[in-house]
């Protein structure tokens, strides 16, 4: 402040809190909005302690109004000026506020924020699903439990029971879990370690054995991509489970593929990072045949972004879809077990290099030959790759793509 102008007093207004630029801004009485460049907006209270001066966090803009932050803050002063410690005081206020089944649902509440601000892959149904297994599992036991005092032993109780008979399932859960505890210490809400780690030690190892994905034998794929229009499967999940096929994705690349993605008159997909699990963005050269699928699905009624739409035409389609078509379709395989048959085929019936299949498939290549080809993406020759793929797909025989071994 410059010397002889007074000090701001509720300077601030709801209006300006939504509105303000990135800086800090003061509201008198030591209580600051802070805006970061990206625009997140949180109240800070400077003020001294115990003859320190200390600032005081007081929570999100977006979840704290002007009139919350300032009464928190008259309440804040008041206790330093009694000689108090108004840090220790609010963090035995949070303690004892929450518990465990309040916190889940903040908690859910914030990813799907984080996932949307990032573009990232999210669904109301992925949201519903990621609270129902913390409440199923966890709830039970220490779900009424104050979150700072639950403890490594509280989780082994609440996971044990699944953890060899749904070792997949037991493992989402434990680190969902974890997720709501890092939250919970970030918030000031407990102290310590993350309790999961220990409770994990105490689990042990989970004796089941890694299952791969079944693939459906690439002899017996062309029939199968050939019959999808006789499937009691809606249009959008049919046309999902082609381009899956043409193109060897993952089942999440597929389900959540956006129109703005698909350049049809470069005939090319483009995936970004975040969607990749290798976090690199990929570009897929779409064959004849997969520029055909994709225009149809364009015809698709939708009122998102999304290429492949559920019933719901904002959302992409089930999670289960194209897995639950190919098992009702008679073959006891996973829609990522595909991308199986497509390594298969490639390795087994045509000349073309592995590294050319292994980029297809996203895959980080290994070894001095293989990296040999990783100057670039390999993008036009696997244009000719995947062009033979469909070929293969679409052929009454397989003898027409087995014959380019031959022939080499």
């Amino acid at each position: 402040m410059k010397p002889g102008k007074p000090h701001p007093v509720n300077a601030l207004s709801a209006a300006f809190v939504r509105s303000a630029k990135p800086g800090r801004h003061a509201d008198g009485g030591g209580l600051y909005l802070e805006v970061d460049d990206s625009g997140a907006r949180r109240w800070t209270l400077r003020t001294v302690v115990m003859g320190s001066r200390k600032d005081i966090g007081l929570g999100s803009a977006r979840l704290v109004s002007l009139a919350d932050a300032r009464i928190e803050a008259a309440r804040l002063r008041r206790i330093a000026r009694e000689g108090g410690d108004p840090l220790a005081e609010r963090q035995a206020t949070k303690v004892a506020a929450m518990t465990f089944d309040e916190a889940a649902p903040i908690v859910r509440d914030k990813l799907k924020r984080d996932a949307l601000s990032g573009k990232k892959p999210w669904t109301e149904k992925h949201g519903d699903q990621w609270l129902k297994s913390v409440q199923d599992h966890a709830s039970p036991v220490f779900g009424s439990k104050r979150i700072g005092y639950i403890t490594p032993n509280d989780i082994y109780r609440a996971i044990d029971p699944i953890w060899q008979a749904k070792g997949p399932t037991a493992a989402r859960v434990l680190a969902r879990i974890s997720v709501i505890m890092d939250w919970a210490k970030a918030t000031g809400r407990r102290t310590g370690e993350n309790p999961v780690w220990e409770a994990r030690a105490l689990l042990g190892k989970q004796l089941h054995e890694t299952q791969h994905n079944r693939a459906i034998p690439f002899a017996e794929i062309p029939a199968f991509y050939q019959g999808i229009d006789d499937l009691a499967e809606t249009p959008s999940v049919k046309l999902a489970l082609r381009f899956m096929i043409l193109n060897a994705n993952r089942t999440s690349e597929v389900r959540f593929a956006r129109v703005s993605e698909i350049d049809l008159d470069s005939a090319a997909w483009e995936i970004p990072g975040e969607r990749m699990k290798a976090r690199r963005p990929h570009r897929v050269p779409m064959s004849d045949e997969a520029v055909a699928v994709a225009r149809e699905a364009l015809k698709l009624p939708r009122t998102g972004d999304y290429l492949f739409t559920g019933q719901d035409p904002s959302e992409p389609i089930n999670r289960d879809a194209l897995l639950d078509a190919i098992k009702r379709a008679g073959y006891a395989a996973t829609s990522h077990g595909c991308r199986s048959s497509f390594k298969d085929w490639a390795n087994e019936t045509t000349t073309f290099p592995e590294a050319l299949s292994e980029a297809a498939l996203a895959h980080a290549l290994k070894g001095k030959t293989l990296r040999a080809y990783q100057r670039g993406d390999l993008f036009d020759r696997r244009r000719e790759l995947m062009a033979a793929w469909a070929g293969y797909l679409t052929s009454k025989s397989a003898d027409v793509v087995q014959l380019r071994k031959a022939e080499a």
